[in-house]
């Protein structure tokens, strides 16, 4: 009999998507488990085809999975070819998307996923090898009826008799985190970061000492903070430095409150060291603690050259809060740290929930007004409601009126041969205090956002913070003034309404089986709305042009109180964002544009002076570049039979955050004399 082991954390992939973080999770199990039970034959896989090919092969002893929304019906698919190919293989799932305290769930759980033997709960290094020494030792038939042995964190279904295998009482010990060795360090990683569609993530401490109810991350690690030892997580952040070949040069620190403890100083140190060194990382992708403090802040300011400091909000309502088990820090110290953060060069923003219960349409809108004014990048999200988290039972649905739909997870959509699959998120729509409607028009809310968020928007965001306003409000004030729309842009907004609701389903709906020729047209019919309006926008130039228009137009109907001086300066900055947008209708990879304004003074300037303020009579010349992978990348994806629209979205889904606007905004360099002749 074989006693192989495949550990799996699979993703979905594609040709467009560098940001797929490396499987860290199954590695530390595996890694684990070759301490606890030596002699095995342990396979690490993320990419689902490889394994498929591999189970083939040589089928094993056992497959275990780590199991999350964006690869739950991936794993299932992977899972019944395993059962296809040795019936006798033992499948174990593992993660927090798992609510252990509802027996009716478990048992809905496991009825709608026959194919599962096991399931494991929280950490799962300890239960997972106790579990396959058993299995080695007495099998699975013997091992199945003696539960009352069995730790707290392991389930299992019996189909036969319908009851839910588990022992409540069993014993379950947070890990030693120093026992675990480094799957980088051991080598275990090694291919995978030679992967270039991946990208590393760094585990420095485990633990969550939150209980947010939208969360699952709290009661996957036990609340409590551990750290891996600091000196495994310098060498682990050179080693990825040496071997990763992902082209983003990305980062991720999987943490869920970094700068929490007082070494996270040492490990920012490292990492600013190595961008700097090693240049790696460019980007890092890392959650800052939850309630910022002046640690967090100094941590920060080490890596700024890199990240962003997350300064975590969800809501700035009271009442809110409280409804989902959240205190924040002081509105008047966050005000405090932001101007801390804003004279160290530190890049802010925070994250918040619209569909929280109690958030209305305007005390949301009011929350993102408050954070925009604070010199904070918004990050803006729907209320997702998560296996394992509060928010998802009933109980909580019920309290607060909670209605929610279902929508296909844009990234998460196979079209690899043999896997026609795809994720679905369950998304909060409606509550006791926020009608469908209200919902919609946040949902509208949040595309502008997005658009004048952007690298492209930048220059009228600082003409509007030089004036004390701010874009946010600038963004209610234009879904105020439907009746002023130009037709170009009445139809944009009434069409990205439309595939909101379209995209919008009930559980019934729900499919997980597709046919072959279902699966590209299925990856186009549900992406990811903003991006993909945003995609439209810069395809369409008589839009463009007719919104650059409205909103010259408007400026004095959306802020009556500015001057006319003020009235033309914002005019003037909408201009040189327009300037900055690539029109990939007549895609131009670079292009040269005079102003009579020393615009790079002006952007440099922390003040945030007016734009007047560095006009000057003699012209001076700008060169506009687009980043020289845009084009090829936008030719190779026409190849394959996509329109511009949808090439343009698929590069811009590509990339994580911010940085994506590289897609949509050229960079703007000013020429020296010499340069321009």
């Amino acid at each position: 009999m074989s006693t192989s082991i495949y550990l799996g954390d699979l993703g979905y992939y594609n040709d467009y998507n560098y940001s797929q973080p490396t499987p860290l999770n199954v590695a530390y199990i595996g890694s684990y488990l070759r301490t606890r039970v030596p002699g095995q034959t342990i396979e690490i896989f993320k990419n689902p085809i490889e394994l498929l090919e591999r189970i083939k092969e040589a089928p094993p002893f056992l497959i275990g999975l780590s199991h999350y929304q964006w690869n739950s019906n991936l794993n299932l698919k992977v899972i019944e070819e395993a059962k296809r190919a040795n019936p006798n293989i033992i499948s174990v799932l593992g993660g927090p998307q798992f609510d252990a305290t509802n027996q009716g769930w478990i048992k809905s759980f496991f009825c709608a996923r026959p194919q599962i033997d096991f399931h494991i709960e929280r950490e799962g290094e300890a239960t997972f090898s106790e579990l396959v020494e058993n299995l080695l030792d007495s099998g699975v038939d013997v091992y199945r009826q003696e539960v009352s042995k069995w730790p707290a964190t392991l389930f299992s279904y019996d189909h036969e008799s319908e009851s839910v295998l588990s022992n409540p009482v069993g014993a379950f010990e947070r890990m030693d985190l120093s026992n675990i060795p480094s799957p980088y360090l051991d080598g275990s990683m090694d291919k995978f970061l030679d992967d270039e569609f991946l990208a590393p993530i760094i585990e420095t401490n485990r633990g969550c000492p939150y209980s947010c109810s939208f969360c699952a991350w709290g009661s996957a690690t036990q609340s409590k903070v551990r750290q891996f030892p600091v000196d495994v997580v310098l060498d682990e952040i050179k080693y990825v430095a040496k071997r990763s070949k992902n082209p983003q040069k990305l980062l991720y620190l999987a943490d869920a409150n970094f700068g929490i403890l007082k070494r996270d100083e040492e490990i920012a140190t490292a990492i600013a060291d190595s961008a700097f060194n090693q240049e790696f990382p460019n980007q890092t992708y890392v959650y800052f603690a939850k309630n910022t403090n002046d640690r967090v802040v100094k941590v920060a300011e080490l890596m700024k050259t890199v990240t962003s400091m997350s300064m975590s909000k969800q809501s700035v309502n009271d009442n809110v809060l409280a409804n989902i088990n959240r205190k924040n820090i002081p509105y008047e110290q966050y005000d405090k740290l932001a101007l801390e953060c804003e004279k160290r060069g530190i890049t802010t923003f925070s994250e918040l929930i619209y569909g929280l219960p109690g958030e209305t349409y305007d005390s949301f809108v009011k929350g993102v007004i408050r954070t925009v004014r604070q010199k904070a990048k918004v990050a803006i999200y729907p209320m997702l409601l998560i296996e394992g988290a509060e928010n998802h039972t009933q109980e909580h649905r019920d309290e607060f009126g909670i209605k929610t739909k279902y929508r296909v997870l844009p990234r998460y959509i196979s079209t690899m041969p043999g896997l026609r699959t795809l994720e679905y998120e369950e998304v909060a729509v409606e509550n006791d205090a926020l009608p469908f409607e209200d919902w919609l028009r946040i949902r509208e809310f949040h595309f502008l956002i997005i658009l004048l968020a952007s690298e492209v928007f930048s220059d009228l965001k600082m003409e509007l913070e030089a004036n004390e306003l701010d874009y946010a409000t600038l963004a209610t004030r234009i879904l105020d003034d439907k009746p002023a729309w130009p037709e170009s842009w009445s139809k944009f907004v009434d069409s990205f309404r439309s595939s909101t609701v379209d995209e919008l389903m009930d559980r019934n709906q729900l499919r997980v089986e597709f046919e072959l020729n279902e699966m590209e047209d299925i990856e186009l019919k549900y992406p990811a709305q903003n991006y993909y309006y945003y995609a439209m926008l810069v395809c369409n130039s008589k839009t463009i042009n007719e919104l650059q228009s409205y909103l010259i137009a408007g400026v004095q109907r959306f802020f009556p109180e500015v001057t006319r001086q003020m009235s033309d300066n914002i005019s003037t900055a909408i201009s040189l964002c327009f300037d900055r947008i690539i029109f990939y209708e007549d895609f131009k990879p670079k292009k040269r544009i005079n102003y009579n304004y020393d615009l790079e003074a002006w952007v440099g300037d922390p003040k945030r002076t007016s734009l007047a303020k560095y006009s000057f009579k003699q012209e001076q010349e700008f060169e506009f570049l687009a980043d020289e992978t845009l084009r090829p990348r936008i030719d190779e994806l026409m190849s394959k039979g996509l329109s511009l629209v949808d090439a343009v979205y698929k590069l811009r889904n590509g990339y994580i955050g911010y940085r994506g606007d590289i897609v949509f905004s050229y960079e703007r360099k000013k020429l020296d004399l010499q340069a321009s002749f």
